[in-house]
């Protein structure tokens, strides 16, 4: 397989995985909107206030009990270790990067910003053990 081909299966992979969260997230929506839980999710989100709606019904969706959420990285800076085996929470995260673009007309090249949202993991608390390393 050729390096190109890798990545555009890579790539469709990835929208196809961003597809599932956004129909994640649809779902979630109506169902807190037909029901009496949208009070009770209003008192889940005061505890992620980083977090965008989407991302918020994400988490919701995947694990309901969740109460601190963090990357993997960010709980071992915490002092805190994920445990072996933990099934980890998908969010959408937000990046940018920059690209170089050549002016048809003019031929100059013009660099711009264009922002990414790539598919992020992140666990919960309760996922993880205090680190006894010293």
């Amino acid at each position: 397989m050729s390096r190109s081909t890798k990545k555009t299966s890579s790539a469709a992979k990835q929208r196809e995985r961003a597809a599932e969260l956004q129909a994640t997230i649809t779902a979630k929506m109506e169902t807190l909107t037909q029901t009496d839980q949208w009070a009770a999710f209003l008192d889940y989100a005061t505890k992620f206030h980083a977090y965008s709606l989407n991302n918020l019904l994400l988490i919701l969706a995947q694990r309901p009990d969740a109460s601190r959420v963090a990357g993997y990285n960010k709980w071992l800076e915490l002092g805190r270790h994920v445990r072996q085996g933990e099934k980890g929470i998908k969010i959408r995260g937000f990046s940018s990067r920059k690209v170089a673009d050549t002016d048809p007309d003019t031929g100059e090249e013009a660099e711009r910003k264009i922002a990414t949202f790539p598919i992020l993991t992140v666990f919960d608390v309760s996922q993880t053990d205090p680190n006894t390393e010293i």
